[in-house]
C-alpha cells in the first residue's frame, strides 16, 4: 500500500503478474528496457499486421539508428533475443522458422505501458 513500507526487504524484487497483462510487470519493464526493441515496436506500429522480414528489420534498424551493428548482427540479435522477448509478452507475433515479424498488437502495448506507469505512480506515492 501506498505510504507503508514492507520489513521484507526481498519485497521490492517480488515479480507480480497483473490480471490484464499476459506478463509480469518485470518482464515489460525488461522488454521496454532496450533501444532496439522500443524501435522495434515502433517501426512496426507503422506496418500494422503486415508481415516484415527479419532481414528488412534489422537493415531498417541499423539505419534509423546509425548503430555500429552491422544488419547481419542486428538480425542475429533480433532472430535470438529481441523478437522473442517481445513476442512472449504478448507485444507481437514472430515466426522464427519464416524469418518474419507481425505487430505489435496496439492495445496489448498501450494497457502494457499505462500498467507501467501505475506501478511507477505506486512507487513514486510510497
Amino acid at each position: 500500500m501506498a505510504g507503508e513500507h514492507s520489513s521484507n526487504p526481498d519485497s521490492l524484487h517480488t515479480v507480480q503478474r497483473r490480471e490484464s497483462l499476459p506478463c509480469t510487470v518485470e518482464e515489460l519493464f525488461e522488454a521496454f528496457g532496450n533501444p532496439v526493441r522500443r524501435w522495434t515496436l515502433s517501426h512496426l506500429h507503422s506496418t500494422p499486421r503486415k508481415a516484415v522480414s527479419t532481414d528488412e528489420l534489422a537493415e531498417r534498424c541499423a539505419e534509423a539508428e546509425n548503430t555500429a551493428d552491422d544488419p547481419e548482427r542486428l538480425a542475429f540479435a533480433l532472430h535470438h533475443t529481441h523478437l522473442p522477448k517481445l513476442d512472449d509478452v504478448g507485444f507481437l507475433d514472430y515466426d522464427p522458422d519464416a524469418g518474419t515479424v507481425r505487430g505489435p498488437d496496439a492495445d496489448v502495448v498501450e494497457a502494457s505501458v499505462d500498467e507501467l506507469r501505475s506501478c511507477l505512480s505506486e512507487v513514486v506515492e510510497e
